[in-house]
């Protein structure tokens, strides 16, 4: 995985650069866990951290959502009274220290790297249904693949996943694409640490008539590792652009991308 420089990491949380601030009262970390916090204004002003959603999870995982950004994951830890959270991606550290705190909000200085912001929480929603919504929007464009899987293009809407699983599934785009009704594809899933998922993976289609098609499954997924969707296109009955969705044994997408399905 392409790490990042702690500069860059810091820079996605803060959005600028300011004077180191000491941290402030011990944290009480019981107090965040498995809540969604609106981060709802910060000291710097104009920093894209104001409107993030961060979630510090029980098994130690943390996220941070901003529309139309990819999320940010890490792990999470106590130490010496503060939240550290590691980038997956890097070696930077990231402390959250909490300077007062109220039943509805917290007010807190989040520090690395000698840049530093005051923030307030605020109870938020995690935004998964806002992901469902442009899961459920019209197709509008496609990643194109070769067979081999060699991507020739990007559609950057294509196969993100919800923030709930982000950093833990990552989905390879179908390929190939465009494909016939008849071609093999492939999509590709790789698992890191614990997903969270309850039972498998489904991914299907909507065919001519409105109705689900199940194109192909992973029945359950016990570890991390890769896993393949391998499927033909036959069961949608239809030619053009079309969705496939993954979804899980409760029904939330997981993630969505579209297909050029052209005739043979």
């Amino acid at each position: 995985m392409r790490r990042l420089a702690p500069a860059l990491i810091l820079s996605f949380l803060f959005g600028c650069r300011a004077d180191f601030i000491e941290p402030g009262a011990p944290i009480v970390v019981d107090e965040l866990i498995g809540k969604p916090w609106l981060v709802e204004s910060s000291s710097i002003p104009g920093a894209t951290i104001a409107g993030a959603t961060h979630l510090f999870n029980a098994d130690r995982t943390f996220l941070s959502y901003t529309s139309g950004r990819t999320p940010f994951c890490g792990e999470w830890s106590e130490s010496r009274g503060s939240i550290r959270v590691q980038s997956v991606e890097s070696s930077s550290d990231i402390f959250f220290d909490i300077l007062s705190q109220r039943t509805d909000t917290v007010n807190l200085v989040i520090r690395g790297n000698n840049q530093s912001s005051e923030i307030t929480y605020v109870p938020g929603q995690w935004p998964r249904t806002q992901f469902q919504r442009e899961a459920e929007s019209p197709p509008a464009n496609f990643t194109p693949a070769t067979r081999a899987g060699v991507l020739t293009g990007e559609d950057r809407d294509d196969w993100r996943e919800t923030p709930d699983v982000h950093c833990r599934l990552s989905f390879f785009p179908a390929y190939p694409n465009p494909a016939t009704q008849t071609d093999s594809v492939t999509v590709r899933l790789t698992v890191t640490g614990s997903t969270g998922l309850r039972s498998g993976l489904v991914l299907g289609g909507f065919d001519n008539t409105s109705t689900f098609q199940l194109l192909d499954s992973i029945p359950s997924i016990p570890r991390s590792g890769s896993y393949i969707f391998r499927f033909t296109l036959a069961k949608l009955r239809r030619l053009g652009l079309r969705r496939l969705y993954v979804i899980d044994g409760v029904g939330n997408t997981i993630t969505y991308g579209d297909v050029m399905i052209q005739g043979v």
